[in-house]
């Protein structure tokens, strides 16, 4: 009878501790998933500033008096180069303050995917591990591929690059 309890209680303790490692897999994948959404739209937003600074440069070798056309909510406003021209600088500011809560975010995503990596190595090791599937998404759609937009391959690049920091370990 304590061999049949203790073979029970044995397979309730694997039986949590595959749940535990699920669990701990699955809020890894959660946080490389979000960091790689915050990376991107880490991107977004340089790629948005870097825009808006041209259009800035731009404008400020035109006439002051000239009009010039902003979309703004969707709406095309007229105005004035000279009008224009404060608008453009102070979202540029603000994009570079979004730029840096961005990244700061990521970052912080990094650490926890890193205490997450310190805490549980072999449990996260295999949720490293690249899913044939993946793959093979990858390798259909590789960088440079003229059929996906830009974004894509930054995430795919990004993803892939990962995928051999993961295996080389």
């Amino acid at each position: 009878m304590c061999i049949r309890d203790r073979s029970t209680w044995d397979q309730q303790s694997m039986a949590n501790q595959s749940q535990e490692e699920r669990e701990v897999q699955d809020s890894y994948q959660k946080l490389n998933k979000e960091h790689v959404a915050q990376v991107m739209h880490f991107y977004d937003i340089g790629e948005d500033k870097r825009q808006h600074e041209l259009v800035l440069e731009t404008l400020k070798n035109t006439g002051a008096e000239r009009r010039a056309w902003r979309l703004h909510n969707g709406i095309l406003v007229e105005m004035t180069v000279k009008e224009a021209i404060p608008d453009l600088e102070n979202a540029v500011k603000n994009l570079e303050i979004k730029s840096k809560e961005a990244e700061a975010a990521s970052k912080k995503t990094e650490e926890q995917m890193k205490a997450l990596e310190a805490k549980y190595e072999g449990i996260i090791a295999a949720a490293k591990q690249v899913k044939p599937e993946e793959k093979k998404a990858e390798i259909e759609a590789k960088p440079g591929d003229k059929s996906t937009g830009l974004l894509a391959q930054l995430l795919i690049k990004f993803q892939y690059e990962n995928c051999l920091l993961y295996t080389s370990d």
